[in-house]
């Protein structure tokens, strides 16, 4: 998982609520653009950085004497060391420094596994589909479907052979099925293309017995989600069996209006973090988030485009709206979880929880 933030960042001088000073123990170069970082993990955080395949961390560095924050995936299967696969973005400040600068033995904050989307190990039969480093949380539960004798089918697309992320670890799986797909080569035992709403269909079409699975994952670029979405709820795949994630949100996506019901008045809010509450005034300009750091309430946070779910908080009085919403499920959201980044106040008190 990764994605740009577009807000505000606040300077820090110590570790970040909620993360760990772990050391770098290696820095493997997947291709020319992406690397696997391992983490050593100390004996007495082995608990806390349990995972379940699929999960992500969020990765933290003070630059430029600004805290950045972004959500990696985890690669590692159930029983090898904790790693995340990170590909470097044109203009990505972390992607860049994680690249070029980042060292075996050096350390860097890494917060506890989360996300929800997650290996489902009581199915006999998975189907995937990923692009580019979408890869990296499909090859943490290929590797537990591998050990626990699921039959998992993958399509995985990118530019070319030689920008192909785990290409090595995916053959190694020998029990996975592996297509891939190649947008900018021709290559022998290969698929020429992207995985669009038609070329999946096609797949669909050419092989009925992939929409007998019981559990669908995709995760790659929204566009490509959304497509491969459309093709399976258009084959009567029933949206509980899909599980999506994604790496790349489009830019008119990212700062979406406020509905016409919107409430446009100005709302008190009240913040729990650490059972300290923090009380103030807004209005719709802002989300409670940016307002809450705004006010020096420790809040977590990562992405800040509704990609993860770090700064998920609930509504315990009032109302709110949320923008966007990538990972909160149907039931979280009646149980009145928000994503903080993407809220805004529809009622003139509310009160939220990020304790909970």
């Amino acid at each position: 998982m990764g994605f740009l933030g577009l807000f505000k960042k606040k300077e820090v001088t110590s570790i970040p609520k909620g993360f760990y000073a772990i050391r770098i123990k290696a820095k493997i170069q997947l291709t020319s653009e992406s690397v696997k970082l391992v983490f050593d993990i100390p004996s007495d955080l082995k608990s806390v950085f349990h995972f379940v395949p699929g999960q992500y961390v969020n990765l933290a560095a003070q630059l430029d004497k600004q805290d950045i924050r972004r959500s990696y995936s985890i690669c590692s299967g159930a029983h090898e060391d904790l790693a995340v696969g990170v590909k470097r973005a044109e203009k990505g400040i972390f992607s860049n420094y994680v690249l070029n600068e980042l060292s075996v033995g050096d350390e860097i904050w890494v917060s506890a596994p989360q996300g929800n989307f997650i290996w489902k190990e009581d199915v006999s039969k998975i189907v995937a589909f990923a692009a580019g480093s979408g890869i990296t949380p499909i090859l943490s539960i290929a590797k537990s479907a591998q050990e626990k004798g699921q039959e998992m089918q993958l399509f995985y697309g990118n530019r070319t052979y030689e920008s192909t992320m785990f290409h090595d670890e995916l053959q190694a799986l020998s029990s996975i099925k592996v297509v891939n797909y190649f947008t900018r080569e021709n290559r022998d035992n290969a698929f020429e293309g992207r995985l669009s709403k038609a070329v999946s269909e096609g797949i669909f079409d050419n092989n009925p017995d992939l929409l007998t699975a019981e559990a669908y994952y995709l995760c790659g670029p929204q566009d490509m989600v959304e497509n491969i979405t459309e093709a399976l709820l258009s084959k009567g795949v029933s949206k509980e069996k899909i599980h999506f994630e994604l790496f790349e949100v489009k830019q008119e996506s990212v700062v979406k209006p406020p509905s016409e019901s919107s409430f446009k008045g100005k709302s008190t809010v009240t913040v729990i973090c650490d059972q300290e509450e923090t009380t103030f005034e807004m209005t719709a300009q802002s989300n409670i988030l940016q307002k809450a750091m705004d006010n020096d309430v420790d809040a977590p946070y990562s992405c800040r485009g509704g990609v993860c779910c770090t700064c998920k908080c609930k509504v315990i009085e009032g109302s709110a709206e949320m923008r966007l919403n990538f990972t909160l499920s149907e039931a979280e959201i009646s149980e009145g979880y928000i994503l903080s980044c993407q809220a805004y106040p529809t009622s003139e008190k509310i009160t939220v929880s990020y304790d909970e």
